[in-house]
């Protein structure tokens, strides 16, 4: 597998919200636009802290063939089998 860099997506404020994250918003962006097929993040945690906005991006990301790699939990949303424990540690 060859990978291109795509950049670092990054947000200082807190995750609470992901509305108010231009870093965040940035990277869904590059996502529909074809830019990322992959994203790889530290944690669950790192990726955002409201659960239901954690839930709903993964999904859109899942539904456009999109991977989220987490290094910490060691999971990745495209994995069927490890996408429950996604939503359970989320």
């Amino acid at each position: 597998m060859r990978w291109q860099y795509a950049g670092i997506y990054f947000d200082k404020a807190s995750g609470l919200n992901k509305n108010k994250l231009r870093g965040f918003q940035k990277m869904l962006e590059a996502c529909k636009n074809g830019e990322v097929d992959q994203i790889i993040t530290k944690s669950i945690s790192r990726f955002g802290r409201n659960t239901i906005d954690v839930l709903k991006v993964l999904r859109e990301l899942k539904s456009m063939n999109i991977g989220v790699y987490f290094e910490i939990e060691n999971l990745d949303n495209l994995d069927s089998s490890q996408y429950l424990m996604i939503e359970l540690i989320a």
